[in-house]
């Protein structure tokens, strides 16, 4: 199968660059038997697409290995986590919320479970000699805080690895800057709605990786870093995109489209479930004992050749395209999955087919994402009547102004990643323009509505 399964409600012409390498026509073929096996058994036991099959199969795999893995590049290093919106049949499928179930409340019960055992050792410790043991051996009584230590550690960990609420700022973890963020109960429309528009440009800092964000009171240190796994159902999801279209477009995420009911498996020792939750753990016990110390990998000419030939295409595209959205986030996205690919296969390093079959998988992923996109307009709906007619970058300028009680050219070029001052001045002439903002001697301040 070349094409998705879902055929979407418009037809796009495919950019050069997104077109499959010869011997990937089908592109189930970036994958291991094995793998596809397990992909295979997770769609057939709640009947939803291939592509859905596979997309838990590596979400999985990418959230519980954290930063655990990364690869170091010359633009910056990338771990395996990837962003992933299911568009469903149903409002609240069963199996979009059985994902990443061993990080939301496994770890959590197994806590619990050895806090439990370690509490009731200790009580019946002190109705016997653990002092007069103690006093004669103290490495005995380390080993005991110790041991609760390291539980109530655990225990913060897991407070902070997921959420469920897409508010920023965000914990960071004690092991990684790595928050899974899932479906807000009653929906992600309907969350995203409760947050203000300098939340939401937070949000979107947040996950495009953008290290100063606009917000105020961030904490002190790294900041998180965040990676969705979110669901909309299809009578929402236009609602969704005109909303919210013009922030998710520059997202580098993955989007698939269920075309019908899926079965709804409550039955958490089905077998597919229970694999699932052993390869979590497996991963997640990595990540843990590495503690924030990931392993790196570097990729040399030889096993990048695929990639730099899709960057040399997808930059001649551009050029020829005016893009205003340029491809080099698929080559990430491709680097990513090759880790998770590498992980599922038991290697121990990226080799030139694990790189090629990564960027062939993002390049189907990026068509397919386009296809659905486009469907649904892009987001070309206004997000609300006062910045309707404003771009990302006019949009994220005037929400930085407005959220400070006064400031400068200078304070807004720096407060806005890559601007030029060229850029900056169009911008700051366009929002005078439109009396969104006003100069107030050096000061610029948004217009009393």
């Amino acid at each position: 199968m070349s094409r998705p399964e879902q055929e979407t409600e418009a037809s796009i012409e495919i950019p050069e660059p997104l077109r499959p390498a010869k011997e990937y026509d089908d592109w189930r073929v970036c994958l291991r038997p094995e793998a596809l096996g397990l992909a295979g058994a997770f769609s057939k036991q709640f009947r939803v697409t291939a592509e859905e099959g596979v997309m838990s199969l590596l979400t999985t795999v990418s959230h519980s290995l954290g930063e655990s893995e990364q690869v170091a590049l010359p633009h910056g290093n990338f771990s395996p986590p990837l962003n992933w919106l299911a568009i469903t049949a149903e409002q609240e499928p069963i199996w979009t919320g059985s994902l990443l179930r061993y990080l939301r409340t496994g770890i959590e019960e197994l806590v619990e479970t050895k806090l439990r055992i370690h509490n009731a050792n200790s009580e019946r410790d002190v109705e016997t000699d653990r002092r007069a043991e103690e006093a004669i051996d103290p490495e005995k009584r380390l080993e005991r805080l110790t041991e609760a230590a390291g539980l109530q550690a655990l225990r913060r960990i897991v407070d902070t690895i997921t959420t469920d609420n897409p508010k920023p700022p965000f914990d960071r973890s004690p092991i990684d800057r790595v928050v899974s963020l899932l479906t807000p109960p009653g929906g992600l429309l309907r969350s995203l709605s409760r947050i203000s528009p300098l939340e939401i440009l937070g949000l979107e800092e947040a996950l495009m990786g953008v290290r100063a964000s606009s917000l105020r009171n961030r904490p002190v240190g790294p900041a998180p870093t965040p990676f969705f796994l979110w669901q909309v159902p299809e009578v929402d999801a236009r609602a969704f995109f005109r909303q919210h279209g013009k922030w998710f477009r520059q997202i580098p995420a993955i989007v698939t489209r269920g075309s019908q009911s899926s079965f709804p498996c409550i039955d958490i020792d089905a077998p597919v479930l229970r694999q699932y939750e052993r390869l979590a753990q497996l991963l997640f016990t990595e990540r843990h004992a590495r503690h924030g110390n990931p392993r790196i990998h570097q990729i040399d000419a030889n096993s990048g050749k695929s990639v730099m030939r899709f960057l040399n295409e997808a930059g001649k595209h551009q050029v020829a395209s005016k893009d205003d959205l340029p491809l080099r986030w698929v080559a990430d996205l491709g680097i990513k999955l090759s880790l998770s690919l590498m992980r599922l296969e038991e290697e121990q390093a990226l080799n030139p087919r694990l790189v090629e079959n990564g960027l062939e998988l993002a390049k189907f992923f990026a068509l397919q994402r386009m296809e659905i996109l486009s469907a649904t307009g892009w987001g070309h709906g206004a997000e609300n009547a006062e910045t309707a007619d404003l771009s990302t970058e006019e949009r994220r300028a005037y929400l930085k102004i407005c959220e400070s009680d006064g400031m400068t050219k200078a304070d807004l070029r720096r407060s806005s990643h890559g601007m030029s001052a060229g850029e900056r001045d169009r911008i700051v002439a366009k929002l005078l323009s439109l009396r969104l903002i006003r100069q107030d001697g050096k000061l610029l301040r948004q217009n009393a509505a």
